[in-house]
């Protein structure tokens, strides 16, 4: 800008020196003169206004981007509002269900297998089938055996092979002909406040068995149930969040597996560690009885994307879909979740729901499976190296 205001001035020089010089040319001097002159301002002026005008554009540029970084925080926050809202009416519901129910008998209340669910038969240890043990050592002295871990298939119907796997504890019998009794499994819901050291142990077991599965691609992820109690401690549920965090490839075949009664007996700081999970990424399946009267919107937000419910109420024995069942396969087929037949002992059962219902667990497959010790200290010793 400067060299073309001083050569713009130079030419009105050189036009006033030339009516020195050139007399009748006095008209032509003074008009390129004047020209050069007003050239000259215009471009001085242009100079000027320019620095202001860059500024100006840097201000619009800044302007546009907090607008729009404020635009994003409107709606992360709309969105959080939205999900802890949606946690609050999920909460009321599952609760209104639960007031609803009556109250189950202490003895009906215990911890049992699922009717018609064949659990394979484990041997007690030797040294407590000797008959010397048995005469001279208490009963109450006696240690409990240590829980096993377990594997039930999960066949996926179209192509008759394993899916998945539900994954439970379970302690051996200390008679050879006492059945494996659960010690945590989602179809057995947990007594309150207990279950986080349980529901470690299990995730530890599961995790080195899982890297064997999917590396010979023979079960695409194992369901692993969480209790209320993991979710209800932080102290635990961080534990449980890094030891997934240490195993990133083995943590995205993991689906957390809630049962209906544990999911109604949410708390607050429950709910909180559930929606932490979430916004984690974490997969969510919810098992048993009742699961139909769901939120099933609200836990389609959350990540869940099983639902995992006896037969006999997807499937009456009259071989007729209630309009529940029907308006229930709609609403998961149209979020994309995925139905779970539970307790199958006669795949006949599954005729009348096949177009719905892609997996399915039970008897008629397979029972749970005893998962070796030495299998998953092996595998963990590998993990290790």
């Amino acid at each position: 800008m400067r060299v073309v205001v001083l050569l713009c001035c130079a030419l009105a020089l050189a036009a006033a020196a030339a009516f020195v010089y050139v007399p009748e040319g006095l008209d032509g001097a003074l008009i390129v003169a004047v020209a050069m002159l007003v050239c000259a301002q215009v471009v001085s002026l242009l100079a000027a206004r320019s620095p202001r005008e860059i500024e100006d554009a840097k201000l619009a540029s800044l302007a546009q981007r907090i607008s729009k970084n404020s635009a994003d925080l409107d709606r992360l926050s709309t969105r959080w509002r939205d999900q802890s809202q949606k946690l609050a009416e999920l909460e009321q519901r599952l609760s209104a269900r639960q007031a609803r129910e009556p109250a189950l008998p202490a003895a009906e209340a215990a911890p049992a297998a699922l009717p018609g669910t064949q659990i394979r038969q484990v041997a007690a240890p030797p040294r407590l089938a000797q008959p010397h043990l048995a005469g001279n050592v208490p009963a109450a002295a006696v240690a409990r055996p240590a829980p096993i871990l377990c594997l039930e298939p999960v066949v996926r119907l179209a192509e008759g092979r394993t899916a998945y796997y539900k994954a439970s504890l379970q302690v051996p019998g200390r008679g050879a002909t006492d059945v494996l009794q659960p010690v945590l499994s989602v179809d057995v819901s947990p007594p309150a406040g207990s279950g986080e050291g349980h529901d470690l142990q299990l995730l530890k077991d599961v995790l080195p068995v899982l890297a064997r599965l999917r590396s010979r691609r023979s079960a695409a992820g194992v369901f692993v149930p969480l209790g209320a109690a993991t979710l209800a401690s932080q102290p635990h549920l961080e534990a449980y969040v890094a030891l997934l965090q240490a195993n990133p490839d083995e943590a995205a075949g993991i689906v957390l597996d809630l049962n209906v009664d544990a999911l109604a007996a949410l708390d607050e700081t429950s709910l909180r560690g559930l929606a932490w999970l979430a916004n984690m990424g974490a997969a969510f399946c919810l098992t048993g009885s009742g699961a139909a009267q769901c939120d099933l919107a609200g836990l389609a937000e959350l990540g869940f994307a099983f639902i995992d419910m006896p037969v006999s109420e997807l499937s009456p024995a009259t071989g007729q879909l209630s309009p529940d069942v029907e308006s229930l396969m709609q609403a998961v087929t149209a979020r994309n979740m995925t139905l779970i037949a539970a307790g199958v002992t006669d795949q006949r059962r599954l005729g009348g729901i096949s177009g719905a219902v892609s997996l399915a667990r039970g008897p008629a497959f397979a029972p749970p499976r005893v998962v070796r010790a030495q299998s998953v200290h092996m595998n963990r010793n590998r993990q290790v190296a």
